[in-house]
């Protein structure tokens, strides 16, 4: 692949289908369906050689963090743009509970299983996420004629809001990832959709009017969004 040497573990269990992760230390971690051959998963390793070059290089170089963490003590999370780190807290017969503490976020469940401890941050994180926006839109709202129909809490793999015909506001569960500043800046993008559905001069200028530097928030989206959504 490279001059340097990749780690690359290859566990099976009975699952759909094949998930490829590059842990923190540039470990690549291969979780495959147990039905899969062995050719069948080193075929697959390599038709993703490229990703996994530049992702292993990445986590080295930067140490940022991602929008596919592993699930494991240590991981790295960003919450409302600060750095927090994952610590797990497993023994049977705990309620599943998460805790954010001076940079640490805290994980009570029964197990340490990474898929079951994602499943619990992004349930936290979708709770988070709705508590922003909605202190967004009550801010915003007064500035506004007409309120959203509905405001949904969803997975978006390329965008962080939408916008409806029906004046239905969706937004990225990821959106709590992001620095405040830039959450506030993606709700107002989506509400003046209500005065202009589409991006033409006038809609910015109803965005730049209540927001005159909006194009900060704009373009740290555009150099950092890759770092929080999915590939």
């Amino acid at each position: 692949m490279s001059n340097r040497k990749i780690d690359i573990r290859i566990t099976q269990a009975k699952r759909k289908s094949i998930k490829m992760t590059v842990l923190s230390d540039g470990t690549v971690s291969v979780e495959a369906p147990d039905h899969m051959s062995k050719e069948g998963i080193m075929a697959f390793i390599d038709s993703k050689k490229s990703w996994i070059v530049s992702k292993v290089t990445q986590r080295l170089a930067t140490g940022h963090c991602y929008n596919a963490p592993e699930g494991i003590d240590g991981t790295c999370f960003s919450y409302l743009g600060r750095e927090c780190r994952l610590k797990i807290n497993a023994a049977e017969g705990l309620k599943d509970s998460v805790t954010l503490r001076n940079g640490i976020l805290i994980v009570t469940h029964k197990n340490n299983h990474p898929d079951e401890i994602l499943e619990i941050i992004e349930a936290w994180f979708r709770q988070k996420t709705q508590e922003e926006v909605a202190f967004w839109l009550k801010c915003y709202q007064p500035h506004f004629s007409q309120q959203p129909n509905r405001v949904v809490i969803k997975e978006q793999r390329k965008r962080w809001g939408s916008c409806s015909s029906k004046m239905n506001l969706n937004f990225n569960w990821r959106l709590s990832m992001l620095p405040t500043w830039v959450v506030s800046y993606i709700v107002l993008h989506e509400l003046c959709h209500f005065e202009e559905m589409n991006h033409s001069d006038r809609f910015w200028k109803a965005v730049e009017m209540r927001m005159p530097e909006y194009d900060k928030a704009r373009q740290w989206l555009k150099q950092n969004s890759h770092r929080f959504l999915p590939e």
